[in-house]
């Protein structure tokens, strides 16, 4: 009991600090797409790192005032509308949650504004053109309600993905001279940069989120650096090599069981057991945890020495970081949580990747593979993490996978052309 009291206080005290301090107006642009959705050979669309970020962010929302969460923003090609799963898992929970942190006199707003990206709406995802003027932006109202906004306030643009529609607002805000807006906003952009961590010294925009639309990550970069202006803030692989790394430390990940949102930010994505919120680092760069806007630039550098500079900071506090998530998870435990079942559904994963078959569970499950005739070749119960398996030292030419997690059975054919 008395534990349970130190922890009501803490986050009393703590909601309490926030409401005398300015929160900061955040948006943000997210590749995050419907797990469900997957490729040719069974990985999700997208990486479901975003979907923990989120869960992280939404946990965290009495820091903040969240303006808007972009879905879908990615050039990925043929993505399923996620709305369905965006209104059965994140609108869901946080709905459960609010009336349980609020009665305990907690400030989360009421409602988050989720908005679907229009850059993947249509056929061919639609990427930054630098010879494009783009003072008509009408086929973008993921960018004209961030423009409305810009004009009437500041804001943290937040890049969870690629540089897309980031581009097209800051091209949109020059082409107009719109001085208010851009003195209004400061993007915050994760990993289109490193000399650490996939980049090198000599290549360090060699990274995934940079690479997706290479001209938008450019003109962001080399604007930041030529106009004063332009406040662009580069926190590199902070998220991944920092706070997910760190989190190492925590051990009681089992709390986040007893809430909704604790649940899909513990199993939706986890780097060796450890939930992959590795885009969060944009959002906890505002708070008192990890490194701050004080250890980075504004003009979008970021030397060899800062990167490992800022990666120690958050590694330092990735436990602490963890233990406010666990916190404020427990304080909504009173909120129904998702069945396991629903859960497995969402995130659990079974897919090819570099000639190993990889399976995320969410919880304890049963993995099989066999030929396509049925005649079985592995067979085995696993605990809940992820796990890899060879299988082209066997001499067959096509396999069947199959991954059975709390009643939901996922299956993937492999065929001559995977092998």
């Amino acid at each position: 009991m008395l534990n349970k009291i130190i922890i009501l206080g803490t986050l009393l005290l703590s909601s309490f600090n926030l409401l005398a301090v300015e929160k900061p107006n955040l948006w943000i642009y997210s590749d995050l797409s419907d797990p469900r959705d997957l490729r040719e050979h069974g990985h999700p669309q997208n990486d479901p790192d975003d979907i923990s970020a989120l869960g992280a962010l939404l946990l965290t929302a009495d820091r903040f005032n969240i303006q808007g969460f972009v879905y879908s923003s990615t050039n990925r090609k043929n993505l399923t509308d996620a709305t369905p799963f965006i209104a059965e898992s994140f609108i869901q929970a946080y709905k459960l949650s609010v009336p349980v942190w609020r009665s305990k006199g907690l400030d989360y707003q009421i409602e988050i504004p989720f908005i679907r990206s229009d850059i993947t709406k249509t056929v061919e995802p639609s990427k930054y053109q630098p010879s494009r003027n783009y003072a008509d932006i009408s086929q973008f109202n993921s960018i004209i309600q961030l423009v409305e906004l810009l004009n009437k306030k500041p804001i943290y643009v937040l890049n969870w993905g690629p540089l897309s529609e980031s581009a097209i607002l800051l091209k949109h805000l020059l082409d107009t001279n719109n001085q208010v807006a851009l003195n209004n906003l400061t993007i915050i952009s994760h990993w289109t940069k490193s000399a650490t961590a996939q980049g090198t010294i000599e290549k360090p925009f060699h990274v995934a989120n940079c690479r997706d639309d290479f001209k938008a990550c450019m003109f962001l970069h080399e604007e930041a650096l030529a106009n004063p202006i332009v406040k662009f803030i580069e926190i590199g692989p902070a998220g991944q090599s920092g706070i997910v790394n760190g989190s190492v430390k925590f051990n009681n990940y089992p709390i986040f069981e007893n809430s909704p949102l604790g649940q899909i930010f513990y199993h939706a994505k986890f780097f060796h057991r450890k939930p992959d919120q590795s885009d969060a680092a944009t959002f906890w760069l505002l708070t008192e945890l990890g490194a701050n806007l004080d250890d980075y630039q504004d003009d979008g550098s970021l030397t060899f020495e800062n990167e490992k500079t800022v990666v120690k900071k958050f590694y330092q506090d990735g436990k602490a970081i963890i233990e406010e998530l666990a916190v404020k998870s427990e304080a909504a435990k009173q909120a129904k949580s998702f069945s396991k079942r629903q859960i497995s559904d969402w995130f659990s994963y079974l897919y090819i990747k570099k000639d190993k078959i990889e399976l995320h569970l969410p919880y304890d499950g049963q993995f099989k593979l066999m030929t396509q005739q049925g005649r079985p070749l592995i067979a085995a119960d696993l605990n809940y993490g992820d796990h890899y398996f060879e299988f082209k030292h066997y001499p067959y030419s096509d396999f069947i996978a199959e991954l059975k997690v709390e009643g939901i059975t996922k299956r993937l054919s492999i065929g001559p052309v995977d092998i």
